[in-house]
């Protein structure tokens, strides 16, 4: 039995399998995994902010959700994690046009 992960990247909204051999970070299952990895979490950091010198990242949060009370409704964060000078990123993984991306970041600061 070949090794398959469940993706629902679909117009029907149903479940499909997909073989590991075929899986890429797109999935929201292996990229979860692979940034839960502090040094691939560090590296993709490093490499979008090279000017922070960033030597060491802590507290991988996956699927963090902020919730706000106000409007009763959260906002849920793909990967959400530190570095050693205390500074957060969020790393989301983009798989749609950027259309709301205004609100989006208004939400998130």
């Amino acid at each position: 039995m070949t090794n398959t992960f469940f993706d629902s990247v679909n117009k029907e909204d149903t479940f499909t399998f997909i073989p590991w051999e075929e899986q890429t970070i797109a999935n929201d299952f292996m990229f979860s995994k692979v940034m839960s990895n502090p040094e691939l979490s560090k590296e993709l950091l490093r490499r979008i902010f090279p000017q922070l010198n960033i030597e060491k990242v802590e507290d991988i949060e996956i699927q963090k959700t902020l919730k706000n009370y106000y409007v009763n409704k959260g906002v849920r964060l793909d990967v959400y994690v530190s570095d050693e000078k205390s500074r957060r990123y969020d790393i989301e993984m983009q798989m749609t046009s950027n259309q709301n991306i205004r609100k989006k970041i208004t939400i998130l600061c």
